[in-house]
């Protein structure tokens, strides 16, 4: 596998999906910590189910009109400005729990859908021989991130505050988002190919 573009989107993912992680159990102690409640605590995890579970239904929509590259950076762009407001409202101490709760089902939605697009580009990076090794390798480097995420996220976090440590997931975030440019795509959606064959 010599496709830059394959590492450059595998790398970007594995960090996107370590940032995940750690602002899950970031924003669970925070609601915690708001609340006091175990059970709103525990709506984080659930929210972020339902957002990626509605977002694997719709995203097939879009993949087959748009540009994969342009949809996985808009993805992760819009994630990373959504995890910006969420480090203001930590910084200015504020307590809306609604409009918390609201921001983190919305990355939950988004992030639902850079999985199903990830996987559809990468078939486009390595040859036929070479895609059961590199699904392989992907699908591991998400296991192992993911716990890796656990494994420090409670290390970190009383290391360096909850603060810090989103401060850290949006530069996670913001790396994940840059290493996208430097993926070069050039395949179409389904409609805008058959748009074009048809001439």
């Amino acid at each position: 596998m010599k496709n830059k573009s394959f590492y450059f989107i595998w790398a970007g993912q594995s960090i996107a999906n370590l940032g995940d992680s750690l602002y899950v159990l970031v924003l669970t102690l925070f609601t915690y910590q708001v609340t006091d409640s175990a059970f709103l605590a525990s709506l984080v995890a659930m929210m972020q189910f339902v957002g990626q579970s509605l977002s694997a239904v719709f995203i097939p929509v879009f993949i087959h009109k748009y540009r994969l590259k342009h949809i996985l950076i808009f993805l992760q762009l819009t994630q990373t400005i959504l995890l910006s407001l969420l480090l203001l409202i930590f910084m200015i101490d504020f307590k809306s729990i609604f409009i918390f709760f609201f921001i983190v089902f919305l990355m939950s939605l988004l992030d639902g859908g850079t999985i199903p697009v990830r996987n559809s580009m990468i078939p486009r990076f390595v040859p036929k021989s070479m895609l059961l090794k590199a699904n392989s390798l992907v699908l591991t480097s998400d296991q192992i991130v993911l716990l890796l995420g656990w494994l420090l996220g409670g290390i970190l976090i009383k290391w360096l505050g909850p603060q810090l440590l989103l401060l850290l997931t949006f530069t996670l975030y913001g790396t994940s988002t840059v290493s996208l440019f430097f993926v070069k795509d050039a395949g179409k959606g389904d409609a805008e190919k058959e748009e074009n064959e048809s001439f």
